[in-house]
């Protein structure tokens, strides 16, 4: 490809948006509340740790197990 040429991009489904839309209001929603959300991955392994923190303290979740928390 040289660099002249156009790219075109198209734009994610409307579905795929309003579903990352409902996410990031469910994130809000547990900041709000005073809980934190981390994802990392190893990069050795590639395992998902992701936590959960807030005045309780703090737990592991799978994936799963987060996605329970965003719906």
């Amino acid at each position: 490809m040289t660099p002249a040429q156009d790219i075109t991009v198209s734009p994610p489904p409307d579905e795929l948006l309003a579903e990352l839309d409902a996410a990031a209001r469910s994130l809000d929603e547990l900041r709000s509340g005073g809980t934190e959300l981390s994802v990392t991955v190893d990069a050795d392994t590639g395992t998902v740790r992701i936590r959960l923190e807030n005045d309780d303290g703090s737990r592991l979740l799978t994936p799963s197990q987060l996605f329970e928390h965003l719906l």
